[in-house]
């Protein structure tokens, strides 16, 4: 009997191991990703570079110094590695969707900008979105509220920026300024497709038009009131339609 109970004993106790005979496994933690800091180092760089920008366009020194030249290209190259990034996080570069879903996008559209925008003559109308929505994202990884409440005064400015650049543009291809043609062309592309993806450029369009309208009929010359009337026709026939197809 005791033979018994001594030889249950023996193989229980070799059937446990010995606390300091038990193998000690490394816990392999998780890398920290960098993407968030390079996403926010980008953002920097835009903010800063652009800013320099700005301090020379002011004092009308952005044509005739290298200064501006090189903070204009390097706000754009921020703008590169934190879009560049925020696609990865959404998509990952090594499975992209169809193109067609990837153009529609926003980010997309605004990396594909800012590339034409890098070989076109520089403006502060052209950086001056990126600008802004830099400094939305800084504030709001920082929980900056005094300036995340005006993000509703920022996107108005980002619209009548984008706006004004048809002029801008208009103008620079009329006096054969660089690559301007090009940069119309393209930018033209690019507020089409903000028209058809966003609803507040669609309804801001739209309603800067009709206030023009009022100002158009005050407008003696019936000549001008004869062409108006066939512009405010074809946007109004084209807001119509649109409405039908996809709202």
């Amino acid at each position: 009997m005791s033979t018994t109970i001594q030889s249950a004993i023996t193989s229980n106790t070799q059937g446990e191991a010995h606390p300091a005979q038990k193998k000690l496994r490394k816990i392999n933690k998780p890398k920290k990703s960098n993407e968030k800091t390079l996403w926010l180092v980008g953002h920097s760089i835009t903010l800063f570079f652009s800013i320099l920008y700005m301090m020379y366009y002011v004092q009308r020194k952005s044509k005739t110094h290298l200064v501006p030249w090189l903070a204009y290209k390097f706000a754009l190259m921020g703008v590169w590695l934190s879009y560049t990034i925020s696609l990865n996080t959404q998509y990952n570069l090594k499975s992209l969707p169809h193109y067609g879903s990837l153009i529609a996008t926003e980010n997309f559209q605004y990396l594909l900008l800012s590339v034409v925008w890098f070989f076109n003559r520089s403006s502060l109308f052209k950086i001056l979105p990126y600008t802004i929505l830099s400094i939305l994202h800084i504030s709001n990884n920082f929980k900056l509220n005094a300036v995340l409440k005006q993000e509703k005064l920022f996107a108005y400015i980002i619209l009548y920026n984008e706006l004004f650049l048809f002029p801008v543009l208009f103008v620079d291809t009329i006096l054969l300024k660089g690559t301007s043609g090009y940069g119309l062309v393209i930018y033209t592309m690019f507020v089409w497709l903000r028209i058809l993806q966003n609803e507040n450029a669609r309804f801001f369009l739209y309603d800067n038009v009709t206030k023009l309208d009022v100002l158009m009929m005050k407008i003696k010359n019936e000549k001008v009131k004869k062409v108006w009337l066939k512009i405010k026709k074809f946007l109004t026939y084209k807001q119509a339609r649109f409405q039908q197809k996809f709202l």
